[in-house]
């Protein structure tokens, strides 16, 4: 499976592509002032995070607050995967990002190939 893209209404997006031998549902709302995305390959929400630009027109480089609501702390990959999504949502939205994350692989290029795929992809 390559990559399937539904589109189910205006700035709503269902992806399902295979990483690393898993099928992994994605699934994108862009809300008035949030961006909701989920993505599973567990058929759980597992990470819960929000992640938001934090405004301060003294600094000259941007600076992003990312909270894990829900699951394992110790997961850095979840984090970083928010941490991309937020710098790329607020380059054109002031919007925060509500992120579900559960999925079973942990490589660095899977992370990287699931990125891609939400920008190239994205709601927002």
């Amino acid at each position: 499976m390559e990559m399937e893209k539904t589109e189910l209404k205006k700035n709503q997006i269902e992806i399902k592509q295979e990483i690393e031998g898993k099928n992994t549902e994605i699934y994108m709302k862009c809300f008035a002032n949030k961006i909701l995305i989920i993505i599973s390959n567990t058929g759980k929400f597992g990470n819960v995070i929000s992640a938001q630009k934090l405004e301060d027109e003294n600094q000259e480089i941007s600076t992003f607050s990312i909270d894990i609501l829900l699951g394992n702390r110790n997961d850095i990959f979840p984090s970083v995967v928010a941490r991309n999504l937020i710098e790329d949502i607020t380059k054109n939205l002031n919007h925060s990002l509500l992120l579900f994350i559960s999925v079973s692989f942990n490589s660095k290029d899977s992370f990287q190939k699931l990125i891609k795929t939400i920008i190239e992809n994205k709601v927002w």
